[in-house]
């Protein structure tokens, strides 16, 4: 599983400025520098809990996927844009533009 998100990255240029070349260009990027790793068994459970617990309803499921794909790994720290979108669970968030 990819923690690299495709969704976002080709939303509409005013959001984040990728127009979806440039989206793919970025993926390919990625994928030259990253291990892309396959969802495991156990991340549904993982996911179910933490949209459970936490109240989780709409399009922030997303995100939570994204945790609970992290924690089937043991991955504590993701970069994203969208720091407020992680603020909520026990993980460290990068912001790409602080580094």
């Amino acid at each position: 599983m990819s923690l690299l998100d495709t969704n976002v990255l080709g939303r509409r240029t005013e959001r984040l400025g990728m127009t979806p070349k440039q989206a793919s260009q970025w993926l390919q990027f990625f994928e030259l520098r990253f291990v892309f790793l396959p969802d495991r068994e156990e991340l549904f459970t993982s996911w179910h809990a933490l949209v459970r617990s936490q109240g989780i309803k709409g399009v922030r499921s997303h995100d939570v996927r994204l945790v609970a794909a992290m924690h089937t790994f043991g991955i504590s720290r993701i970069l994203t844009f969208n720091r407020a979108d992680f603020k909520d669970f026990a993980i460290t968030v990068l912001d790409p533009a602080t580094l």
